[in-house]
């Protein structure tokens, strides 16, 4: 399941706030037409509805696809309660067990091409 939810941001522009969708994670095998919106980027564009200004928002998402048992993340725990770092890590062994290639990405040009090399 991909999961997402709204966050008010500020543009870098002209500094009015606007609210934007962050993506927390991405099921591309339930939601493939999200696939194509992290490779070109759009998921992460924000248009400035006063200004029209563009800029892309950096945030930590999951990429998940059940299909070629991949999962991609960005590693970060910070601010993480410990018991959600412990189901993190239930999470991360059930996946080994059932040969998931889990991966980190530093970078969404990192991502892209991570996705990509397992085509």
């Amino acid at each position: 399941m991909s999961k997402n939810h709204k966050m008010e941001i500020q543009c870098p522009k002209c500094h009015r706030r606007s609210s934007f969708t962050i993506w927390d994670s991405v099921n591309v095998s339930l939601n493939p037409e999200l696939k194509e919106k992290i490779i070109d980027q759009s998921l992460f564009n924000f248009n400035c509805p006063s200004c029209r200004t563009d800029a892309l928002v950096q945030y930590p998402l999951i990429y998940h696809d059940m299909d070629r048992k991949l999962w991609f993340s960005n590693g970060t725990i910070e601010g993480k309660s410990a018991s959600e770092n412990d189901l993190a890590n239930i999470l991360m062994d059930s996946l080994r067990r059932k040969d998931y290639t889990i991966l980190n990405y530093q970078t969404y040009d990192h991502l892209c091409k991570l996705i990509n090399d397992y085509e």
